[in-house]
């Protein structure tokens, strides 16, 4: 969070200056003449929308109430927000085109999970291990972002070379959105009897392209 005394930048200005990003990417891929091309802008791209959606988006709403059924459209607000809608909100945010933000906030981590990446290797299933070990498995699917899913809650592992966060509006705890390392979780602790669902997010091609191209993104229920 910002330091005492420092203001933060407003919300509207963040999410123009990320549209802005990917404005410009996406007119560079549509200008694209062929698949070289195309593979240079998607590596920028990727970089861009990674850094961000962690560096810029995510620490915007760290502060911001937890609430059961919260469904904030912006930090702050005094309604908050579930862990479902944080999750559907910022990815909707950094400009993904989510079908609809209330069914992807009300579905539960799975869900969101596969209907954002298509099965294969981005998806991990870890079972019943502590946080450390948790975190060094995790730290084996590269540095990004990626999805968690726990037993009845989902939230974001942001991974690079000095850390494992958890960033997520957490039920327990100050229960407000959070950036905590992934050891001191409460909500770790608690779903490791029933284990972990990890999903590398933007290491897809796909949801780059459907980021740069605007694409709508369906949820896929069962």
């Amino acid at each position: 969070m910002p330091a005492p005394g420092i203001t933060r930048a407003p919300y509207g200005a963040l999410r123009a200056r990320i549209e802005a990003i990917r404005d410009e990417l996406a007119e560079r891929n549509a200008a694209a003449g062929d698949e070289p091309a195309r593979r240079a802008v998607r590596i920028e791209a990727r970089k861009a929308l990674q850094s961000t959606f962690s560096e810029v988006l995510l620490p915007a709403w760290l502060g911001t109430r937890w609430a059961f059924n919260g469904t904030a459209d912006e930090p702050l607000a005094p309604e908050g927000i579930a862990c479902g809608y944080f999750v559907a909100t910022t990815l909707q945010h950094v400009g993904l085109r989510l079908e609809s933000r209330r069914r992807f906030g009300q579905s539960p981590a799975l869900t969101i999970a596969r209907s954002l990446i298509p099965p294969g290797p981005s998806h991990h299933r870890v079972f019943s291990v502590p946080a450390s070990a948790l975190e060094q498995k995790v730290r084996s699917f590269g540095d990004g972002v990626h999805l968690l899913g726990l037993d009845v809650h989902v939230g974001f592992l942001v991974v690079d070379a000095d850390t494992v966060r958890v960033v997520h509006s957490s039920y327990t705890g100050k229960r407000t959105v959070v950036s905590e390392p992934i050891t001191a979780c409460e909500a770790i602790e608690r779903s490791r009897p029933k284990g972990y669902h990890v999903t590398s997010l933007f290491s897809e091609d796909a949801l780059v392209d459907a980021w740069l191209t605007r694409t709508t993104i369906p949820l896929h229920e069962g």
